[in-house]
């Protein structure tokens, strides 16, 4: 048996576009994401020869042990494009709140398409798993990137302009919502007037630009679906507010919630601010990344 140890990073949306909904049911968008390493899941795979046999363990009970979880797809995606069989048991220890806009899910797809990929001495080449993890969850292909953030096209399966990421910090707040993507998009769908008008400004286009420039990227901290979900869920709005009025240099929620995070140039101011959020906000998840 061979076992198999990995972390699956989150990630967060520095600006999320909706442009249309597609004849798939798809959306196409166009956003800039960035990994937060330091809120991961920790995964263990633990893989022998055999009858296809696959055991999903969590410590969450929120998420599904069988052929609904995203890394129970992943795996018979694998192997029957490989078409070969194994027995495995995945161990998911979750630190990435579920329903959150943090695509913890899609990061636990990525690691276990690679870890089988490991597994079987790389019979796939990176094009060969982004094209299969398209299939798994449009997020996927992204946690292939070996760079931390990227500017993300069609339904989150087309990476452009692939970046490394080192100023400041992020202060991550959840406040424990768990909120379903197909409703917020079936809410946008409803409430954005200008989703669909070709005149729209590429604010990602312009978040990129100012990144590579160094001037004030928060500017462009973007969300189409604020709007919906704050009508919802206000506290959201709140976190937000909060976190402007204690220094961060710019603030939104990440994809379609309910994750909010705050930006900041240094660790320091952040840390304090964290014990502040926490204070205040005792049950939610608070962590500097």
């Amino acid at each position: 048996m061979t076992t198999i140890k990995a972390e699956a990073p989150a990630k967060i949306n520095l600006t999320l576009e909706v442009l249309r909904r597609m004849s798939n049911g798809f959306h196409k968008l166009r956003m800039v994401v960035l990994k937060i390493p330091d809120l991961k899941d920790e995964l263990e795979f633990q893989i022998q020869p055999g009858v296809r046999k696959i055991i999903i363990k969590c410590d969450n009970p929120e998420i599904p042990l069988d052929e609904r979880n995203i890394c129970h797809k992943a795996v018979n995606v694998f192997l029957d494009k490989l078409k070969k069989e194994v027995e495995i048991s995945i161990k998911i220890k979750k630190k990435i709140p579920v329903g959150a806009g943090l695509s913890g899910g899609s990061s636990d797809a990525a690691v276990t398409f690679l870890a089988l990929n490991k597994y079987f001495n790389k019979p796939f080449l990176r094009k060969d798993l982004i094209k299969m993890a398209s299939s798994v969850g449009k997020d996927v292909p992204f946690f292939f990137s070996s760079k931390r953030g990227a500017l993300v096209e069609g339904s989150g399966e087309k990476i452009r302009k692939k970046f490394d990421f080192s100023e400041g910090c992020f202060l991550i707040v959840n406040p424990r919502i768990n909120i379903s993507t197909k409703e917020a998009y079936g809410q946008l769908s409803k409430d954005i007037w200008f989703m669909k008008n070709k005149d729209r400004t590429n604010i990602s286009e312009n978040l990129i630009k100012a990144l590579k420039s160094g001037n004030n990227f928060e500017k462009y901290f973007y969300n189409d679906f604020e709007m919906t979900v704050e009508k919802k869920y206000p506290v959201i709005k709140e976190i937000k507010q909060a976190l402007l009025a204690f220094g961060a240099e710019g603030a939104l929620m990440s994809g379609s919630g309910s994750t909010v995070f705050g930006y900041f140039k240094s660790f320091e101011k952040a840390e304090i601010v964290r014990k502040i959020i926490q204070k205040h906000y005792g049950d939610f998840l608070v962590v500097v990344g």
